[in-house]
């Protein structure tokens, strides 16, 4: 029976790599013949996505969230106990941040380690600690899984690393039926973090005139730049905007939309636009360095507006909001595209990757 470990900061927020690394964990562990384990270094109430009764969690801290560096060799030490306990064949690193954990930790073990970037490869979250992660990667994992062919160029040329395969992230979601595009609704989706550029969009809105025409921007998420957003949006007294906490029912907030847009700086490889383009939405986005241009094919199934561009932004909004056939078949076109990102298409590669 082959063994598997997943390293991850946490369970228990509601961003795309809790949703991937439970997609794979539930695959794996349902599928028989594997044995799965999620190692998180902190402890929510739970599990925000719901995980098979078969993977067994193990946990770091016990808060909720800290510095992952505090406390940091004894953390190592939990996390070789672990390992000397499970003794498992793969080690898979849900962020390339983990790298400086698992492999000190891992020293000496005859475990495979796979170290799985789900950021933009230039992205530093720390400006001394991002760079050492992703150097250990290159050097001591395996495998480096990133999710663009840019992110794997990026590894190659600024560390040197020639141990890096790409797999996009699949759509998570069944879909029945796509959205029927009868709704006067602009979608949005993600944390309220700077990353995403939700202070941008809001700048966006106020500049469209299809606010004014019934369209309605809904904003669903969470974060601490909240308050920020929702005080921006009432001194632009831009009542057409609607705040709403992530649920898990997605499809639903896809269903009743007929554009989704995405502000972000810098993204990865978007969640959000893969289940967008499941639900057959239109789709309008900036084309941050990494991601946007993987999924839309501008002029086809959506826009891409350079990044930051407010004015063109909501121009690209106005434009989308006012030609009904174009939608349509934008939304034609993105039914299509999601064909590239089914998940059976994407295990296929992890089982190659894991064999």
């Amino acid at each position: 029976m082959r063994k598997l470990v997943f390293l991850i900061n946490s369970l228990h927020n509601t961003g795309g790599t809790e949703r991937m690394t439970t997609l794979l964990a539930n695959y794996w562990a349902n599928k028989g013949g594997v044995s799965v384990c999620i190692v998180s270094i902190h402890k929510g109430e739970k599990p925000f996505f719901e995980l098979s009764n078969e993977v067994k969690i193990y946990y770091i801290k016990k808060s909720r969230k800290s510095n992952i560096y505090i406390g940091y060799l004894p953390n190592l030490f939990k996390v070789r106990k672990i390992a000397r306990n499970i003794q498992p064949d793969y080690w898979i690193d849900v962020c390339s941040a983990m790298s400086l954990i698992s492999i000190p930790a891992l020293i000496g073990m005859n475990i495979r380690i796979l170290s799985w970037e789900h950021f933009n490869a230039n992205v530093e979250w720390n400006p001394i600690t991002s760079n050492l992660a992703r150097r250990l990667a290159a050097r001591y994992a395996e495998k480096i899984v990133v999710l663009t062919q840019d992110d794997k160029s990026i590894f190659k040329m600024r560390y040197h690393a020639d141990n890096v395969v790409c797999i996009p992230n699949p759509i998570t979601i069944r879909v029945d039926k796509p959205s029927p595009l009868d709704v006067r609704c602009v979608l949005a989706i993600g944390r309220f973090t700077y990353q995403k550029g939700f202070d941008m969009l809001i700048d966006a809105w106020a500049l469209t005139k299809c606010r004014k025409e019934g369209w309605q921007l809904r904003i669903v998420g969470g974060g601490e730049l909240e308050s920020s957003l929702r005080k921006q949006a009432l001194c632009l007294n831009l009542d057409s905007i609607v705040f709403e906490p992530f649920c898990q029912d997605v499809i639903s907030l896809y269903r009743n939309a007929s554009m989704y847009v995405m502000s972000s700086r810098f993204e990865g490889l978007p969640l959000v636009l893969i289940e967008a383009l499941a639900m057959g939405l239109p789709i309008v986005s900036f084309d941050c360095e990494t991601g946007p241009k993987d999924i839309v094919d501008n002029g086809v199934n959506g826009v891409l507006v350079p990044t930051g561009d407010v004015e063109m932004l909501a121009k690209e909004i106005d434009e989308l909001a006012g030609n009904v056939a174009r939608q349509h078949l934008y939304a034609k076109h993105a039914l299509t595209k999601s064909e590239e990102f089914k998940v059976e298409k994407i295990i296929h590669l992890w089982e190659k990757l894991i064999k």
